[in-house]
């Protein structure tokens, strides 16, 4: 078993749309992961999650953030992904 921790800085390209971050394993989101927020343009907005899984061999980890309200593009300036 691993302690899953992310943490994300971004921002989106104009106005302010809401957004999820989530974690996925082995390309599946893990929907009890999912933290949302609404974004700014004018400065970074942190989403941070975390989660325990159990991790084999070949496992992998990824965060993904999604735009719930429209198509504006989001920036990110800055993650941190801790597995221990």
């Amino acid at each position: 078993m691993f302690d899953v921790d992310a943490v994300v800085s971004a921002n989106a390209a104009s106005g302010s749309p809401d957004a999820s971050l989530m974690i996925a394993k082995n390309g599946t989101v893990i929907a009890a992961t999912r933290i949302s927020d609404r974004l700014q343009n004018t400065h970074p907005i942190h989403l941070s999650t975390l989660w325990n899984l159990s991790l084999s061999t070949n496992d992998y980890i990824e965060l993904f953030i999604e735009n719930n309200s429209n198509t504006v593009d989001f920036t990110v300036t800055r993650a941190v992904l801790r597995v221990s």
